[in-house]
């Protein structure tokens, strides 16, 4: 629309002999009262970020090949005489250092740092409100992409510009862990500097010791943007409803995600440092931070997907704001993995032994809890009173099966946790048998369920928290049953070496 008209005034002023001139395109749209105020603006500004974007792309693809050529060529020439490959890779490391520091690396950061910052404000402008792309479409979609993969390149020059990944001699004592860093029996190296001192097999275990420390400078870096993006997008949505006057619950929506982005760009920040994330590892520093952002968090969700006056979804469950209902979603999973992170430090659970049964079956019992809320908050807001007559599996009566759906699979799956967690005094066959028919019988009704809710006619037949929840909840059970069946034949064929094992051992016997 907009490109044909300012085509179409170009061409009158051309052919009627006036002087040449470009019409202005916010002058067109400003005329047209079916667009919002802030259209023309935001799109304009959506045009520049991609424009500038691409070019500053384009510089940092030059400039990165040449980057890495000139490492390459610094490697090849190093003497590593007859080294194999891993040892000549440990000994190019205090080459690669000083080079990963120079002016170049810098250059490349501030082009992806620039692109970082426009194509934010772009992803959060042209998806807003009044925007070119509120709702999910090519233009959402590229500029969410295009802003997350700039903002990783981004976080790649940070992660070499503090050396995270060459400073690899972090002991674990240091980090706050008491057990040993691998059974291998390698030593810690406490002090900074060393690692050109240090034999390779020290190099790559103190490397995969410091996993951990990448894996949160990542994980609070996204989770303070998610936040910031949330926090952008309530402002957004309350500077342009109708009513002035804001709920406290839309006020937290605002303010308290841009609390939590706050508080994890601060452990971002000190994860970077080495000295300052020994501060940061500790339980009693992170691992309560962590806490607080999860609970920040909760809070959030519970007000976005089940108020009356939310941004993110309407009275029936339907996303009404994209940016808001994803990256809320998007946060609360972010900000629990930062808290199991913490968590399996702690003297309690360090040295619990990990089952991906108990795993499943919690988020089997997570996403039966949202099919509950969703469909709670759907039978809260619609009027079944004129559907009581009708004999066909009616909205009402379909979102009566939903809430019957989540409570029993919230019900089998505490089972099998509480069973699970108290340890009940039965065999582990038993249990094994008992868990693959309990999650048949789930095949079974989120299957049905499937049909009733999501289908035509169902409350969830819109893309939303019961659209979400019905399929992932048929897969984890799904999930679940393999999981199940591998654990029975495990048993079986443990069971068939033990027998082999007693059979050969009486013939022994025997023979002596």
């Amino acid at each position: 629309f907009i490109f044909i008209e300012v085509l179409v005034n170009l061409a009158d002023d051309v052919s009627g002999g006036a002087p040449y001139k470009y019409r202005d395109v916010c002058s067109i749209i400003d005329g047209n009262d079916q667009l919002p105020e802030q259209y023309c603006k935001r799109t304009v500004f959506a045009i520049a970020a991609g424009a500038t974007g691409t070019v500053l792309s384009l510089m940092g693809i030059i400039l990165h090949l040449i980057f890495r050529r000139e490492n390459a060529t610094d490697v090849s020439n190093h003497n590593c005489g007859e080294l194999p490959e891993i040892e000549i890779a440990i000994h190019a490391l205090p080459i690669l250092e000083p080079v990963s520091s120079n002016l170049t690396l810098k250059i490349e950061f501030i082009l992806s740092l620039i692109p970082s910052l426009l194509l934010g404000l772009n992803a959060v402008f042209a998806t807003g409100v009044q925007g070119p792309a509120p709702e999910v479409g090519n233009l959402y979609y590229a500029s969410f992409i295009s802003f997350f993969f700039v903002l990783r390149i981004c976080l790649g020059c940070l992660e070499e510009m503090n050396s995270i990944e060459m400073h690899s001699n972090v002991s674990d004592d240091s980090l706050g862990h008491d057990d040993a860093r691998d059974s291998h029996g390698s030593t810690s190296v406490g002090n900074l500097g060393s690692s050109q001192a240090s034999s390779p097999s020290t190099l790559f275990c103190d490397a995969f010791a410091m996993k951990e420390r990448r894996s949160r400078v990542r994980k609070f870096f996204f989770l303070s943007i998610l936040s910031a993006i949330c926090s952008a997008s309530a402002w957004d949505a309350a500077a342009n409803q109708e009513s002035q006057q804001l709920s406290w619950r839309q006020k937290y929506l605002v303010f308290a995600p841009a609390t939590a982005s706050f508080l994890s760009s601060i452990f971002f920040l000190m994860s970077l440092n080495y000295s300052t994330y020994s501060i940061a590892s500790k339980l009693w520093c992170g691992g309560i931070a962590s806490l607080l952002l999860f609970l920040i968090w909760l809070v959030d969700l519970l007000l976005s997907m089940h108020s009356d006056d939310s941004w993110a979804i309407n009275e029936k469950g339907e996303i009404r704001m994209a940016n808001l209902y994803y990256f809320s979603w998007g946060a609360i999973v972010m900000s629990a993995t930062i808290l199991l992170s913490y968590a399996q430090q702690s003297p309690m659970l360090r040295h619990e032994k990990k089952s991906s049964v108990v795993v499943i079956w919690g988020a089997n019992v997570k996403v039966c809890m949202v099919i509950l809320g969703s469909s709670l908050h759907v039978w809260h807001n619609i009027d079944c009173s004129a559907d009581e007559e009708e004999g066909q599996a009616s909205f009402c009566n379909r979102t009566k099966c939903a809430i019957g759906i989540g409570a029993t699979g919230i019900i089998c799956g505490w089972t099998v946790l509480i069973s699970r967690i108290i340890g009940c005094p039965i065999t582990t066959k038993v249990r094994s048998y008992a868990e693959t028919y309990i999650s048949v019988f789930l095949i079974i009704i989120f299957g049905v369920g499937i049909a009733l809710i999501t289908g035509i006619g169902g409350p969830g037949q819109s893309v939303g928290d019961l659209f979400y929840s019905s399929w992932l909840s048929f897969a984890i059970s799904l999930g679940i049953f393999v999981t199940c069946v591998d654990v029975l034949q495990q048993q079986e064929m443990e069971q068939t070496d033990a027998g082999y094992v007693t059979f050969h051992d009486n013939n022994v016997r025997e023979l002596t």
